[in-house]
């Protein structure tokens, strides 16, 4: 079984036309043809996990939904609109009141996934928590800065836009890190090994991060094996970007 901990997010994604400019502002005047709802953050993680074959993946997500709203013309994202951007803090006795209510204890899980977007739902106290309770691994997708929370995982997806601002582009723990890159594939900080991806048409960069992760861990919970599950990420999030909106990735998409 796998948990997945983390601030799940609904993704709604109006698909507009637009023929004129505003005569008010410089800005275009759109007209909503199509509204796709998916599952984000966490919630994505989840449905990659499940779409990939895992077995036994509960998700433990905030109370209060937060939306991201993205208005699209053709294949041009116009802009996004959050709500609902901070929620509450989970406490380690919350999340093992909640997992007895579905009959199951933390210390059951081959895998505690973190996925983190900085929204206030996990906090540095919590993982130092799970780790006190927890003797198997833990997975952590996160932009939240560079803490003493490193020290309690054993891997870190970040991209490369976290590795500068969050890393200062410096890590001496002993958790395996790996910063995305797009188009330039995964860097393994950790050995200093890059890992490139196949280039493809990209469609839509929106929870490429997620379908990674999962692929990852999907992998790794397989072969223990990091350059391989590498290897195998990349091709998730390349099946993931050649595909508009949020995307469960499949084992039958990269076979």
């Amino acid at each position: 079984m796998i948990l997945v901990i983390g601030e799940n997010i609904t993704d709604i994604f109006i698909y507009c036309n637009s023929k004129r400019l505003s005569p008010e502002a410089c800005c275009p005047v759109l007209t909503p043809e199509n509204k796709v709802l998916n599952s984000g953050g966490a919630g994505n993680v989840v449905q990659n996990l499940k779409s990939l074959k895992n077995k036994g993946v509960i998700g433990i997500h905030q109370k209060k939904e937060i939306t991201k709203t993205r208005y699209i013309v053709g294949n041009q994202h116009i802009m996004r609109y959050d709500e609902n951007d901070e929620c509450e803090n989970l406490k380690i006795k919350e999340l093992e009141k909640t997992l007895s209510k579905r009959g199951v204890r933390l210390s059951r899980f081959e895998a505690v996934v973190i996925s983190s977007y900085s929204k206030g739902f996990v906090t540095p106290d919590l993982i130092r928590d799970i780790r006190k309770k927890y003797e198997g691994l833990i997975f952590i997708d996160t932009k939240d800065k560079k803490g003493d929370w490193c020290e309690f995982v054993d891997f870190i997806k970040i991209n490369d836009k976290e590795w500068l601002e969050n890393f200062n582009s410096k890590y001496e723990g002993s958790a395996n890190i790996f910063v995305t890159k797009g188009s330039e594939g995964v860097s393994w900080i950790n050995k200093n090994k890059n890992f490139m991806v196949d280039p493809i048409e990209v469609a839509d960069f929106v929870g490429a991060g997620d379908s990674f992760f999962s692929g990852f861990i999907t992998k790794y919970l397989d072969s223990k094996n990091i350059e391989k599950s590498l290897d195998f990420a990349n091709k998730c999030a390349r099946v993931s970007v050649s595909k508009k909106g949020v995307v469960s990735v499949k084992k039958e998409d990269i076979i």
